[in-house]
């Protein structure tokens, strides 16, 4: 019986040292996570390693530098960041990587300033400006660093040889100090609207290393331990300098701290190996933030740098303050979001069902003032990032952003007339949030059913300006940003380089409805951009306006091009259009003799002011996905995000998780508990 006692005993000791293994290995591996688990956007945690000497665990000291870039005015997330940081405080740094002050009418009704008060609330220590920031010009630039309280640092951007702003600062934490030097982007000389920057120089790749490498050399000097560096540049392969080139070739940076390709560099230590600096990005529009934590030993000497990703969506916690202030700032741009701009006689279309299915008159609008603001040959824009009618009447800034929310910017590049040929076949479909309103352009098509059943359209035939497309000729196209890079299907449009970017697209539509007013949107809603073919001769005219006025068909004949005529029939809700092979005085001729003949002219030709049958809104909302939603949220802009978007746009995809840690020890937990249930069964038939 005895031996039968010790031999239970002997299992269930194993069994509890097995069962305290297993709960044990979490409660290292927890140990050697400094404070917090660190998550990217891939799920993945970035641990410390492990430090067996704990003598020197002790020693070493650790600073931690909290950092945002490529925001575009996006601010909901700052009270949940401020939370997370306000446990840091005394041994952390704020700091941003550019593209903060402009975005959306959050930003752009206050020129900036609201976003500089906001981070002046946050505490931040230094930024660098991204080519977005000097959307407003270089001087209110200036002005909004000193609201923000902090430096604007840019070594290579001078103006007769001179830095333009700030280039190096050394903050000190918690006894160690920290010198950070700025680099902007070369490319903000044309991805900003190029009368903003008249007169700064942004200086070469041999240029921006020899200037990094001297600032770097000057704050050792001046008794720096880390040296950061905060850069717009991005690791774009088509830019001009990248942030790799800068980690390459200038020795003695710690960390760069990167904007401008809205990257987010999560897997750290295989992006690095191959540089002699660590790159962090992470990411844009404050979806994340970036946690660097830097050890150091009791000298200061950099022992190790580990960069990371806090997701802002899996925090819950709000800085009170920083809620206050923005939901104030809000509440205050009420009136500036009532404020008149222009006035229309007509009700401009934005209706869903309508922009992503054809033309309406606010897509010739938008698309009109696109090609105002850039000079371009061509603009086109995606139905799904219009989100809005507006009534006839006055026309206030609330509705033009209510049309345009996403903050998507313009863009022009040069690309060839095959490709605008091959965008128009991809995306004109019905209820396609990719369907183009553009200008610049006549577009003839033709109905047909796709392999999947849905009625889609295919180009007949286009003129730019009045001549037939050439499919080898390149043409300047003015987009928006989340189209650009190749969203809503555009993807034919994404490879080719930027030539410029300008303001966005609810700015340019302000200033270009005031500009061209009333009679200005009168002609534009007469306008015919996009028509079926059906093309008949001026011989069957007479036969096909006959039938059609006796049947109490309404007449409308519209100029298509110098030798084509637009024919639109309507009665009720019933539409036809067709074009005639000739021109308009011809057509005109022809429907003044059918007239007289059937009933002596009662009959007349439509004016010059159609009128347009907006349906109501159904009220429900869109998401474009870059927004451009299409991001355009346009980022959809998936966000421009838009809702048709990436933006770019902007709707994140579901994220599958990673393994919990406790669930192995959970596991062995329960198997142990079995074996017990199962020896003490066997004890009992025993």
């Amino acid at each position: 019986m005895m031996r039968k006692d010790y031999k239970k005993l002997i299992s269930f000791i194993c069994m509890f040292i097995l069962s305290i293994s297993l709960l044990s290995t979490h409660t290292v591996k927890a140990e050697t996570i400094n404070d917090v688990i660190v998550e990217t956007e891939d799920n993945l945690t970035l641990e410390n390693e492990d430090i067996s000497n704990e003598a020197e665990l002790a020693a070493n000291k650790e600073i931690v530098l909290f950092h945002t870039n490529d925001t575009h005015s996006r601010v909901d997330a700052f009270p949940k960041m401020k939370s997370y940081v306000n446990g840091f405080a005394g041994n952390s740094l704020l700091l941003d990587a550019g593209d903060t002050f402009h975005g959306q009418s959050f930003a752009t009704l206050e020129n900036g300033s609201s976003i500089a008060k906001i981070l002046n609330a946050m505490g931040y220590a230094a930024m660098v400006p991204g080519n977005h920031d000097f959307n407003y010009g270089q001087d209110i630039l200036r002005t909004l660093g000193g609201e923000a309280n902090l430096p604007l640092l840019a070594v290579n951007v001078k103006k007769n040889g001179v830095v333009a702003y700030d280039d190096v600062v050394i903050k000190e934490v918690n006894g160690v100090k920290v010198g950070i030097l700025g680099i902007a982007t070369p490319e903000t000389a044309y991805k900003t609207n190029p009368l903003n920057v008249v007169g700064l120089d942004f200086g070469t790749k041999e240029s921006i290393i020899a200037d990094a490498q001297a600032a770097v050399d000057a704050l050792k000097t001046q008794g720096a331990n880390v040296i950061v560096a905060l850069s717009h540049l991005g690791i774009d392969p088509t830019s001009d300098v990248k942030a790799t080139d800068i980690a390459e070739a200038v020795t003695g940076i710690d960390v760069m701290i990167d904007g401008h390709s809205h990257s987010t560099l999560d897997k750290y230590e295989e992006f690095n190996a191959a540089h002699k600096t660590k790159i962090t990005s992470t990411g844009n529009y404050l979806e994340s933030f970036g946690e660097v934590r830097i050890s150091l030993d009791n000298e200061n000497n950099v022992l190790d740098v580990k960069p990371g990703n806090v997701l802002t969506k899996n925090l819950t916690e709000e800085d009170a303050e920083i809620k206050g202030l923005i939901d104030g700032i809000k509440k205050g741009q009420e009136p500036i979001l009532n404020e008149i701009v222009g006035e229309t006689p007509i009700d401009l279309d934005g209706v869903r069902e309508n922009v992503r299915s054809g033309h309406t008159n606010l897509g010739r609008l938008i698309t009109s003032a696109m090609l105002d603001e850039t000079g371009a040959d061509i603009a086109i824009t995606n139905g799904g990032g219009i989100r809005d009618s507006i009534k006839a009447g006055q026309i206030t800034k609330g509705n033009v952003i209510a049309v345009l929310p996403f903050g998507n910017y313009i863009v022009t590049k040069n690309v060839t007339g095959q490709d605008i040929i091959d965008a128009l076949n991809a995306t004109m479909a019905k209820l396609n949030g990719g369907f183009p309103h553009f200008a610049g352009m006549n577009v003839l098509t033709e109905e047909y059913i796709d392999e999947a059943g849905k009625t889609r359209w295919r180009v007949v035939s286009i003129e730019v300006n009045g001549s037939p497309i050439d499919a080898e000729k390149m043409y300047t196209l003015a987009t928006n940003d989340f189209m650009a890079a190749g969203g809503d299907n555009y993807t034919m449009f994404g490879n080719y380089p930027t030539l410029n970017e300008y303001s966005a697209l609810d700015e340019a539509l302000i200033k270009y409805i005031s500009k061209v007013g009333a009679k200005g949107i009168i002609a534009i809603d007469s306008e015919v951009r996009l028509a079926e073919a059906e093309l008949v001769e001026m011989e069957a005219l007479k036969e096909r306006l006959t039938e059609a006025i006796k049947a109490e068909f309404k007449v409308e004949l519209i100029k298509y091009s110098e030798d084509k005529t637009l024919v639109v029939l309507t009665k009720d809700s019933e539409r036809k259009e067709f074009l005639v092979n000739g021109a308009l005085a011809s057509a005109e001729a022809v429907l003044e003799e059918v007239n007289k003949e059937l009933n002596g002219g009662d009959q007349v030709p439509p004016t010059d002011e159609p009128s347009v049958d907006v349906k109501p809104e159904d009220g429900t909302g869109n998401g474009s996905g870059a927004g451009s939603g299409s991001s355009n949220g346009n980022s959809s802009n998936s966000g421009s995000g838009t809702g048709t978007e990436p933006g770019k746009g902007n709707s994140t995809l579901p994220e599958t998780g990673g393994t919990n840690p406790m669930v192995p020890a959970a596991l062995g937990v329960i198997i142990i508990l079995a074996g017990v249930v199962v020896l003490k069964k066997k004890n009992k038939t025993a």
